[in-house]
């Protein structure tokens, strides 16, 4: 049995290997995207999150009395309480992340950088590359070269992408914004981050598509 230095370096023979011994390595990622996402204390109290903002929404609406502006603010103090700024958002951006690409290696797609040929490179950056594409190239003869990372966070945005993993506006609006966020970890400025409904639905979509840890 062969062996290899990396899972990357495994992948990278599987990409050129007849048949497909790819599929399990996408269960692997989708698993380490649900462990990435429970380590985010928002996703333990998401049902008491959104109702809560739900609630905080009605108050914001409401023309607000000295009395229920207090209330209003302890409302969305209770909230974000229940969210840890930036470690959440490392959590949380890094499950999308994987469960974006356990959806493309599923579906037998290249999710590593090629570097080599130049136009196949060219062309990953704008769709998702199959596994037939590179096998094709590699009967013809012409060299091949996989970096060990992987495709970028803009890559995964791309409606070329994103059809294998569809999901809305808001839940778009809410990833990009925990992306912008996750970037704070170097420096935090003081009230750069809020609990939004966007945010909460991005949650919530993860939490939905990425499967139960067995018990």
């Amino acid at each position: 049995m062969a062996s290899y230095p990396s899972v990357h370096a495994l992948l990278h023979d599987f990409y050129l290997t007849p048949g497909n011994r790819i599929t399990p390595y996408a269960d692997d990622l989708a698993y380490y995207a649900r462990r990435m996402l429970n380590n985010a204390d928002l996703v333990n109290t998401l049902d008491r999150a959104l109702t809560l903002y739900r609630l905080h929404k009605k108050q914001i609406k409401a023309i607000p009395t000295n009395e229920d502006r207090d209330e209003m603010i302890e409302v969305f103090r209770i909230l974000t309480s229940y969210f840890e700024p930036v470690i959440d958002d490392l959590a949380i951006y890094s499950a999308f992340e994987l469960f974006a690409k356990s959806k493309l290696l599923r579906n037998l797609f290249i999710i590593h950088t090629i570097s080599k040929p130049s136009d196949l490179s060219s062309k990953q950056k704008k769709a998702p590359i199959h596994v037939n594409t590179v096998r094709a190239y590699d009967r013809k003869g012409i060299a091949l070269k996989f970096e060990n990372h992987t495709i970028g966070s803009d890559s995964l945005f791309r409606m070329s992408h994103t059809k294998y993993y569809p999901f809305g506006n808001t839940v778009r609006t809410g990833l990009k914004e925990i992306r912008r966020r996750r970037n704070f970890v170097h420096f935090i400025p003081p009230f750069a981050w809020s609990v939004s409904e966007s945010m909460l639905k991005a949650i919530e979509y993860l939490n939905k598509e990425l499967p139960e840890l067995d018990k």
